[in-house]
């Protein structure tokens, strides 16, 4: 949530996006305190918690907090002329002089060494000389990230900070900080990067980045949880898919790996299969109704849509799969065949078997449970009297009723069309090949 300085920082619009992507971990059902409970609730209102605040109602107090500790070994350069004011400590630069100034810590004496225990890549060090003295606050009031979030952190008593290993640098003078100021430093760890499968930097053009593009596609926030916490630690028992409540019990910081972890999407999305079969159906008929606007869902009853949902949700390794799944059920008679159920239907045996299904299936009653016993005699009578293979048969009235050679339950497809939906594809597929 932290950019590089105040004014990327601020920023109104994200505001929303940030609670939003809080909230919707909320909603995942957890046991106990162990777990991720990030529940906006209890951070806004439980007594001794520290509510989360902006950076911009934050600005004075951080200049009111450098005022205040007058033994901060300061130097200030004025930014016109990059001309250092004399003085090794804030009491000794006058206050006149500091309002056109960037202001800079100054760094330990030579030959000392700054550390950090690291939770997850153990103690590392740097030289201070290599640091140097470095900017805290610039000349127009505006605090920089390093002084930012120390008094940020300090005001709302944050014990672990763990982030990605390219912030190691910027620890280093935050610790710096923390001790010029005389707060208590918290413990820090830093994970390895996540790469994309390339091994390159994770950007857009691997996918998503941004977890509401993630969300938008279709993945599940159990999913994402549960894939994110594997990147770089394995659980104890070698079983991969675990709930929040099973992550947070087995979790260890100190077994993280420090090396850096691949983002394997497809690892993701069959994650993210399993916990989509895992959703009732009753719920999962209605998280699906978003990718379903450009159908008119009003052309199936709730029974309908309810069976649709049934037969097509098994293949969905996204939940905006549902989109290209299911258009073969709207439209009135119309079907678009792709290339292969053209070729399918074209055929000598596949105009034989659409038209005794035509002739037959005027006869039928249209129930599901009438016309799997209906469809069973049909393939049988091909097979016995003309030598066709059963899958020949109904791939012949698959393609010319959905426009597909694969897809759902025959014979679900047929009774949530209906009957004259159904005769009159099978019909268009017929005289599209007579013409």
């Amino acid at each position: 949530l932290r950019g590089k300085n105040i004014e990327e920082r601020i920023f109104f619009n994200d505001v929303g996006v940030i609670l939003d992507f809080l909230g919707c971990l909320c909603r995942i059902p957890v046991a106990s305190d162990l777990a991720f409970s990030l529940h906006l609730g209890r951070i806004r209102s439980e007594p001794g918690v520290v509510r989360p605040v902006r950076r911009e109602e934050r600005i004075g107090l951080l200049g009111d907090n450098l005022a205040a500790n007058k033994d901060v070994d300061l130097v200030g350069v004025v930014a016109a002329g990059h001309q250092r004011i004399a003085g090794q400590t804030r009491r000794q630069i006058p206050d006149h002089r500091l309002a056109a100034a960037d202001l800079l810590l100054r760094a330990p004496n030579r030959r000392s060494r700054a550390a950090i225990d690291d939770l997850v890549k153990g103690k590392l060090h740097m030289d201070t000389d290599l640091i140097g003295d470095f900017v805290i606050m610039k000349s127009n009031g505006a605090p920089t990230y390093n002084y930012a979030v120390v008094i940020d952190d300090a005001l709302m008593k944050i014990s672990h900070v763990i982030r990605g290993e390219d912030h190691i640098s910027n620890t280093y003078k935050q610790i710096l900080i923390y001790e010029a100021l005389g707060a208590k430093v918290p413990q820090f760890g830093h994970l390895g990067m996540i790469l994309a499968p390339d091994r390159s930097k994770l950007s857009k053009r691997h996918g998503a980045t941004a977890v509401s593009d993630f969300w938008e596609q279709g993945y599940l926030t159990e999913a994402l949880l549960n894939f994110v916490a594997l990147l770089g630690w394995a659980p104890s028992d070698g079983n991969e898919l675990k709930s929040v409540d099973e992550i947070a019990a087995d979790f260890r910081i100190n077994e993280i790996s420090s090396s850096n972890s691949i983002f394997e999407y497809d690892k993701l999305k069959w994650m993210n299969s399993h916990y989509i079969k895992q959703i009732p159906i009753d719920k999962l008929k209605e998280m699906l109704k978003k990718y379903l606007t450009k159908y008119d869902l009003t052309e199936l009853t709730d029974e309908q849509y309810t069976r649709m949902i049934e037969i097509t949700y098994e293949p969905l390794t996204l939940l905006s799969d549902i989109t290209d799944a299911v258009p073969y059920f709207f439209g009135g008679g119309n079907v678009e065949l792709d290339e292969k159920a053209q070729e399918t239907v074209s055929s000598e045996l596949s105009q034989e078997v659409l038209k005794a299904f035509v002739e037959q299936g005027e006869t039928w009653e249209w129930t599901e449970e009438n016309l799997h016993e209906k469809l069973e005699q049909f393939r049988g009578y091909f097979k016995e009297q003309k030598g066709y293979k059963p899958k020949f048969t109904m791939w012949a009235i698959r393609a010319a009723i959905t426009g597909r050679t694969k897809g759902a339950d025959m014979t679900a497809i047929l009774a949530i069309l209906g009957k004259e939906k159904s005769l009159y594809r099978a019909n268009n597929a017929i005289a599209c090949t007579t013409k």
